[in-house]
């Protein structure tokens, strides 16, 4: 799974939520998982540490010629 995103308008119905459990109930031998997440992209970052997820790193990330300022989170399973 690359990224989850949904229309403001179907945000906090557990969509998101049963998107990253079905995704993770389907990885076999994986003990680790990292997901990046643009900093200031506060939505996305309490929804994965909602999930348990961790900052474990920060750094730029070239996008489509732009530099983002990223966060790399981490789960362990």
């Amino acid at each position: 799974m690359g990224s989850i995103y949904l229309y403001p308008e179907y945000q906090g119905k557990g969509i998101g939520s049963a998107l990253l459990q079905q995704g993770i109930k389907n990885l076999d031998g994986v003990k680790e998982i990292y997901i990046n997440v643009e900093k200031d992209n506060q939505i996305g970052k309490t929804f994965y540490e909602a999930k348990g997820f961790e900052i474990v790193k920060e750094f730029d990330d070239e996008f489509d010629g732009h530099i983002l300022k990223t966060v790399r989170m981490a789960l362990k399973i």
